[in-house]
C-alpha cells in the first residue's frame, strides 16, 4: 500500500528505496532466524561433527560410490574422503588392521548388507534433504570412545 502510495504521488525513488529496505529486512530476517533452523535439515554440518567426533582428523576415511563431488562433508570436515567406486575396493578397505571409517549412502547400504563379506558397523546415520547417508567403520566403536577421541574437532 505504501510503495502504491508513493509511487502515485510520483515519489518513485522513495516507493524503491521502500521496496528495496523491506526485501533487505525480510532477507535479513530470513539469514538469522530461518536458515539456522533449516541446517539441522538441509546442512552436512551437524553429520560432518559427529564424523569428526569418531574419526578426527587423522583415521583413513573415505566415501563410497558418490555419485558427484560431495564437497559439502570435506568442507564441514576439513578432510579429504576419496571415493571408493568397486565393492572389491571397499572390501580390501574395510580389511585393513586399524580402524578405518566409510559413508555410504542408503541406497548402497541396502546392497552392501546382502554382498559384503568384510565386517563393517554402522555408526551414525543422517537424514539430510531427501538423502540418508551413513558412517560405518570396520570395528565397533562405543559411544564414549569416540567422545574421549582428542583428536575430534566438534568445535566446526
Amino acid at each position: 500500500m505504501i510503495l502504491l502510495l508513493l509511487n502515485a504521488r510520483g515519489r518513485t525513488t522513495a516507493a524503491l528505496a521502500t521496496l528495496m529496505g523491506t526485501l533487505a529486512g525480510i532477507y535479513l530476517l530470513a539469514s538469522c532466524f530461518i536458515m539456522p533452523q533449516m541446517d539441522s535439515y538441509k546442512s552436512a554440518r551437524p553429520f560432518s561433527q559427529r564424523i569428526l567426533a569418531h574419526a578426527g582428523m587423522n583415521a583413513p576415511l573415505r566415501s563410497f560410490r558418490f555419485w558427484k563431488w560431495r564437497s559439502n562433508y570435506l568442507f564441514y570436515t576439513r578432510r579429504l574422503m576419496p571415493n571408493i567406486n568397486s565393492l572389491a575396493e571397499l572390501e580390501q578397505f574395510l580389511a585393513a588392521p586399524g580402524q578405518v571409517y566409510v559413508l555410504i549412502r542408503e541406497h548402497d547400504r541396502q546392497q552392501l548388507t546382502e554382498d559384503l563379506q568384510a565386517p563393517f558397523h554402522s555408526l551414525e546415520t543422517a537424514h539430510i534433504g531427501a538423502k540418508t547417508i551413513h558412517l560405518y567403520s570396520n570395528q565397533q566403536q562405543g559411544a564414549a570412545a569416540g567422545a574421549a577421541n582428542p583428536e575430534a574437532r566438534p568445535d566446526l
